[in-house]
């Protein structure tokens, strides 16, 4: 049996949720691992998140301990399998005072900024050591595009279907249904020279977003209401917008945004000297 270990997360990122023959429903969560005198990156999969009492389904930028075992078959060494029975929730990291986002930010800071979306992708072309997980600001955000989100195959279908069916103790959800709209960010890195990048925005608030807005408005009004949410509001005027990026199991050089930081701006964050 894998060690098992005790762990602090303060969790920053929910994935969209996806499905595994597997594992049914499942949720990627990424956060800063605590427990170890120093913040590092930690990966915690699967997360059966809707199958989780309502009393632990914790939030983003909450606080939370739970036992762990380094993931069998994922090698990224941020990678870990979580045991969701033994969750203990702590506190949610609010923005603070005057909404400055400075408790996030404490937290944060020293993993901030210590590569570049260049340097990730040619540490995985070259076959070198390279992190799974970052924090990055952008030199400048391009432009961000909404697209409509292909619906889910039939084999995707019924494995939602089953995944969402009744289990032992009478308990049923509604089926997964694939999220509206895709948001994807066009930007450049703060790599001197960089080309440009064009990254899918997988965070789990996207399609939660279009869902309930769906409810009362038209397609074309939610279009443009998350086109000015993850556009003009997360990277626009006045914030200092910082992508979570992480890359993928089965395809380690295909990195995606899986959520956005975007704190207010303050001058003195971008006097810090990168690496």
């Amino acid at each position: 049996m894998p060690a098992r270990d005790r762990v602090q997360v303060l969790v920053t990122v929910k994935a969209q949720p996806a499905l595994s023959t597997k594992h049914g429903e499942v949720v990627c969560v990424a956060g800063i691992r605590l427990d170890r005198g120093r913040s590092e990156w930690i990966r915690l999969f699967p997360v059966q998140f809707r199958d989780l009492d309502r009393v632990v389904q914790f939030a983003k930028y909450q606080l939370l301990d739970v036992t762990v075992s380094r993931a069998r078959s994922d090698t990224r060494p941020e990678s870990y399998t979580p045991d969701m029975s033994s969750v203990v929730l702590g506190d949610v990291i609010d923005t603070g005072p005057s909404r400055s986002w400075r408790r996030r930010w404490e937290y944060l800071q020293p993993l901030a900024d210590t590569t570049t979306m260049c340097a990730l992708n040619r540490g995985q072309r070259d076959g070198h050591p390279t992190p799974s997980l970052a924090m990055l600001r952008p030199a400048v955000v391009l432009g961000v595009d909404v697209v409509d989100t292909p619906d889910f195959t039939t084999a995707q279908r019924n494995l939602a279907e089953t995944a969402a069916a009744a289990d032992l103790f009478g308990d049923a959800r509604e089926p997964l249904e694939p999220s509206p709209f895709t948001v994807r960010y066009r930007w450049r890195c703060l790599e001197p020279g960089c080309g440009g990048h064009d990254q899918m925005c997988v965070d789990w608030e996207v399609g939660g977003a279009a869902r309930r807005w769906l409810r009362s408005k038209s397609r074309d009004a939610v279009h443009e209401q998350l086109l000015k949410k993850w556009q003009d509001e997360l990277c626009g005027a006045g914030r200092d917008p910082y992508f979570f990026v992480g890359n993928q199991h089965k395809y380690p050089q295909s990195y995606l945004i899986l959520g956005v930081f975007w704190p207010p701006h303050d001058p003195a964050r971008h006097q810090q000297r990168l690496f």
